[in-house]
């Protein structure tokens, strides 16, 4: 929802923007997530990641406001290395076309799976994705 609306407000302001998905790959967690970017003349396409922003506000106990602020900052234009994209805006057609109805008319960040008698839904099948961390 907060990329959501920082993707309304900023085109409410004039300012391009987009939806992306995608998975977070932690090292320790592996989630399906959302954020925004913008479009700024002559870079492109800049990830904004309004989630991350007020998760170091809310549970960065122990960082000092000068450290929040540089996260702040970061996540205002950049995004750390543990990001799978799968989606860039949403509602887009899926290749190859799918006949049935979708799981998830927005994205597909688990897949879409279907049969010649219709769509098989999340809940009727299973999925995982397996990461593997060299250090």
């Amino acid at each position: 929802q907060a990329a959501m609306l920082f993707i309304t407000l900023a085109r409410y302001c004039g300012i391009p923007a987009r939806w992306q998905s995608g998975w977070l790959l932690l090292p320790r967690e592996k989630t399906i997530h959302d954020w925004a970017e913008v479009y700024v003349p002559p870079y492109g396409w800049i990830p904004v990641e309004p989630y991350m922003g007020m998760y170091v506000l809310q549970y960065t106990e122990t960082l000092s406001e000068k450290q929040k602020e540089e996260l702040l900052t970061f996540y205002f234009g950049g995004l750390e290395g543990f990001r799978y994209i799968a989606n860039s805006d949403h509602s887009q057609e899926l290749y190859p076309v799918k006949f049935h109805f979708r799981s998830d008319p927005v994205d597909f960040q688990r897949g879409e799976v279907e049969w010649q008698g219709g769509n098989i839904y999340f809940d009727q099948f299973d999925y995982d994705l397996m990461t593997e961390w060299k250090e």
